[in-house]
């Protein structure tokens, strides 16, 4: 039975780069089997997902910073893996209630007229990009996994969230 696959790791850049070598005084010394290389200390942005199985049948994912990205692509070509982009849901859901606030705030200001149609895009993309984050199997925002929201990512949206669930019980 082959070895488990190792699991993404969305906090630390899971590529392997060149080490100082074993006449280093302090730090980390890589496996000389493996050229001295250590594992990158980055932060990551992206996943890489393989398109076809390894030589054990199976499908491979990794997490990847920017630097790191550019080696992989350049080294195995565009076509060896899907990139999907790393996003924090958490933020995101931030960024959506403060501009949905903003929102209301302005169209309560100018009755209905001051809306910045800037601000309505940038809303739109933010709900977009964690749909399809969500829909490609990405992981929910923090709040959302609790079963419930938390009264604190609600303090001062409490009359946003009453509007909208009025409108829709009409």
């Amino acid at each position: 039975m082959p070895k488990p696959l190792e699991p993404v790791d969305r906090e630390r850049c899971q590529a392997d780069v060149p080490g100082p070598g074993p006449f280093t005084v302090g730090g980390e010394i890589g496996d000389p089997r493996n050229g001295y290389r250590v594992r990158c200390k980055n932060k990551p942005t992206v996943i890489a997902t393989e398109n076809q199985p390894g030589e054990d049948g199976r499908i491979g994912s990794m997490s990847l910073c920017r630097d790191c990205v550019v080696v992989f692509v350049r080294d195995l070509g565009v076509g060896y893996a899907t990139l999907r982009d790393i996003m924090d849901p958490d933020k995101n859901l931030q960024e959506q209630l403060e501009l949905a606030k903003h929102i209301q705030d302005q169209y309560d200001e100018e009755g209905g007229n001051g809306i910045d149609q800037d601000d309505a895009n940038q809303l739109a993309e933010l709900v977009m990009s964690l749909h399809e984050w969500i829909k490609k199997g990405g992981f929910l925002p923090t709040e959302w996994n609790r079963g419930g929201v938390s009264p604190e990512l609600l303090e001062g949206h409490e009359d946003e969230v009453t509007d909208l669930l009025l409108e829709m019980k009409d």
